[in-house]
Formats: structure tokens, C-alpha cells, sequence
């Protein structure tokens, strides 16, 4: 089964929504202004990535944008359900430094996990489809 067609102007679109949601979604739940200044710059770390990705690969941004949105698209999703513990363990870091005491619950991190693989999945078959197109 292939994936609709979605054009490149779209999948911008799509990159700069699913960019507000991720720092809308977590950079509340961050307690102090370092951290939020280094969950913020999570897109952008994922933009280089992509574009460094991009060059060695050769790759534009029609087969690389649906990866870059699904994956910074499953860092919100995972987290859905999860928010008073990210906020509690965050605070707790903040203050203790990292600890077993302020680890993710398995469960969490199970959540987290499956949730980051399976829009990863979404991704690659989206930019394996769009690669498909332009080779």
C-alpha cells in the first residue's frame, strides 16, 4: 500500500505545525529556562540532522520533511497521558541532577518508545514513498 502523495509545500507546512505542538507541549512542562531553552532547540538539532542527512544522502526536502515531522510529531505524542510524571521528574533533575529517582516509569518509557518507532515507521513510509517518486 502506498502513501497518498502529499507535495513538499505541505510537508513544510506540516514541519512548522507539528514544530508549535512539540513546543507547546513540552516546553511548559520544563522547569527552569535552561531546560527550556535546551528542549527548544530539539527542532532544530532535528532540522541539521536532517539537513546533514540530506547532503551525504542526497536527498531534498520532499523525501526528508515527513521524517523530520513524524518523529518530532511522536516526541509530543509519546508523552500523551504522561505529563504530571514528565513534569515531576523534570523538576525533581532539575534540582537532584539525574538519579534513579527521577527516571521514567517503565511504563512511560514503554509508551515513549513504541509511540517515537511506530511515527518513525509513518515517516519512512512516507519518505520511501516520496524517494520512490523522484528516482
Amino acid at each position: 500500500m502506498q502513501p497518498p502523495h502529499i507535495s513538499e509545500s505541505i510537508w513544510w507546512l506540516v514541519s512548522v505545525a507539528v514544530t508549535v505542538v512539540y513546543l507547546i507541549t513540552l516546553v511548559p512542562l520544563m522547569p527552569n529556562r535552561g531546560y527550556r531553552i535546551r528542549v527548544s532547540l530539539g527542532p532544530v538539532a532535528g532540522a541539521l540532522f536532517a539537513a546533514a542527512s540530506g547532503l551525504v544522502k542526497h536527498m531534498g526536502p520532499g523525501e526528508l520533511l515527513p521524517l523530520y515531522a513524524s518523529v518530532v510529531l511522536g516526541v509530543s505524542l509519546s508523552l500523551v497521558g504522561r505529563r504530571r510524571e514528565m513534569r515531576t521528574k523534570v523538576a525533581d533533575m532539575a534540582v537532584n541532577g539525574r538519579n534513579r529517582g527521577n527516571e521514567l516509569s517503565r511504563a512511560t518509557q514503554v509508551q515513549v518508545m513504541a509511540v517515537l518507532l511506530a511515527c518513525m515507521a509513518v515517516g519512512l513510509w512516507f519518505t520511501e514513498a516520496a524517494v520512490g517518486r523522484v528516482h
